[in-house]
């Protein structure tokens, strides 16, 4: 075979090939940030970035629920968020730890900011 048949020949098998290309919008997506909700705020150390400790949270789906360290973006939501008035913050790390019953967990989130300037905060 000729170098310009095998040219043809290759050039014919990569079209069909490029033409089924996977489109961006099938691409996986990030997982969301793990999150726990928590009934109440607890005292936190007064730092910046702010601290974020909670009791009687929950996980949601796919958030670790045994004792440890969750590496983030991590979410800690208040229902009763009466220490800092902030109901939302995403931190960049949370141990995670027993609660009261075997139901309830623990938090403390560390360098946590509104969701809001939580980006800001990681680019500066």
């Amino acid at each position: 075979m000729s170098g310009t048949r095998r040219l043809v020949a290759l050039a014919a098998l990569t079209v069909p090939l490029a033409l089924t290309a996977v489109p961006a919008s099938a691409a996986p997506t990030a997982d969301p940030a793990a999150t726990y909700t928590c009934q109440r705020e607890l005292p936190a150390p007064r730092v910046y970035p702010p601290w974020a400790h909670g009791e009687g949270c929950t996980a949601s789906a796919g958030a670790p629920t045994r004792e440890g360290e969750v590496s983030g973006p991590v979410d800690v939501v208040f229902q009763d968020a009466r220490y800092s008035g902030q109901a939302r913050y995403r931190c960049q790390a949370v141990a995670v730890y027993p609660g009261d019953d075997s139901t309830r967990l623990r938090v403390l989130g560390k360098s946590c900011l509104p969701p809001d300037q939580y980006a800001q905060h990681l680019a500066s």
